[in-house]
């Protein structure tokens, strides 16, 4: 009798379905449904920062991976995995950092087809400040 054969996933499922998994374990992304998750997943770029380096998401999305990025200006913020930066704004890759990146036109995208994501980003007519953990800046923690 011949042995089971055992379909394995390819490299770009396995590496979409890890980063879904990333994804749904930060807020505000553990909220949302899981087929809008796979559409931002699917668009989403990686983009290496080494330390020192200016991170500036281009007007549109930029998720820390690994590492962490101190923001520009006064804030003392310091963003870590699973924060997003949202809009204009920028920092430093405090360590080398991995991020998640999509442009504003993806952006733009995202805003008009994952209803549910583009609204607990804040993207739906204005652009947020960075994120950590889901809260921007002087939000009430839950």
């Amino acid at each position: 009798m011949p042995g089971t054969r055992v379909r394995e996933a390819s490299p770009a499922v396995t590496m979409l379905q890890s980063l879904i998994v990333f994804l749904r374990a930060h807020r505000p992304y553990s909220s949302i449904p899981p087929a809008q998750i796979e559409f931002l997943a699917k668009r989403l770029q990686s983009r290496y920062y080494a330390r020192g380096q200016s991170v500036v998401p281009d007007g549109g999305l930029c998720i820390v991976r690994r590492g962490r990025i101190e923001l520009s200006g006064d804030d003392a913020i310091v963003l870590e995995a699973g924060a997003t930066l949202l809009g204009q704004c920028s920092g430093i890759a405090a360590t080398d950092t991995l991020c998640l990146e999509l442009d504003a036109d993806g952006l733009d995208a995202l805003v008009r087809q994952a209803p549910a994501l583009s609204q607990a980003l804040g993207a739906t007519g204005r652009r947020r400040r960075p994120t950590r953990a889901g809260r921007s800046p002087g939000s009430r923690p839950d």
